[in-house]
């Protein structure tokens, strides 16, 4: 008996079993990138300094996302399965222009706001122990700019009315501002001279009355 015609023969189908990603796995390789990123960051900022460091790495993080878009998108230059990995490598990418920019927000944002509190901190106490509020203020000394602490107010048998300083003179400095507020505090229960200068707001240091006063700095 004759057998009807034969059937073709079908090719077996290949399937690629794909094992789902862990959670954990992909968020170890991202914390991995990112320290090594925030490294690389940190050695480009030390050596080129710290706004170019930061503009480099913006720059080279877009540069390399584009990069790897464009050779994602051009045909016939990864196989299809390649493709998949190239996806995760642009998400990667996104993860750290991201990280670079809001981490050096962060970070800068941090460091004024932790200058700026530790100013207050010290005028404060300056002001409580010694009797004396000073603000900062920009004179000229020689053609250059020198930071001074203006006296705008002194407190009645205070150590600083004991040294005789008085309302309108200005603290001429040797130091910056934070270095002397730092010798003061380091100068606890000791005596400290001060070069005090009589002069305005628009003159400058070179030709003002000058004198040196003694201040017990309290412990």
């Amino acid at each position: 008996m004759s057998s009807g015609p034969s059937a073709t023969k079908s090719e077996p189908i290949v399937a690629e079993v794909v094992p789902p990603p862990r959670p954990l796995q992909f968020g170890l390789k991202t914390l991995l990138l990112l320290m090594g990123v925030c490294s690389l960051q940190f050695a480009v900022m030390s050596y080129a300094g710290v706004l170019p460091g930061i503009v480099l790495g913006l720059l080279l993080a877009c540069a390399a996302f584009a990069g790897v878009f464009l050779l994602g998108v051009l045909p016939g230059v990864f196989a299809p399965q390649h493709v998949r990995r190239l996806d995760r490598v642009i998400v990667w990418l996104m993860v750290m222009i991201l990280t670079l920019f809001f981490g050096t927000l962060l970070a800068g944002g941090g460091v004024a706001v932790w200058t700026t509190a530790m100013r207050m901190q010290n005028e404060a106490w300056l002001e409580r122990s010694i009797g004396a509020g000073l603000t900062r203020e920009m004179l000229v000394e020689k053609n250059e700019p020198k930071w001074v602490l203006r006296i705008s107010s002194v407190r009645t048998g205070s150590p600083a009315d004991q040294a005789g300083l008085r309302r309108d003179e200005v603290l001429v400095l040797d130091t910056t501002v934070d270095q002397f507020y730092k010798s003061l505090q380091a100068n606890r229960g000791s005596d400290v001279e001060l070069n005090v200068a009589i002069c305005g707001s628009a003159q400058p240091l070179d030709n003002t009355v000058r004198r040196t006063a003694v201040l017990s700095v309290p412990k």
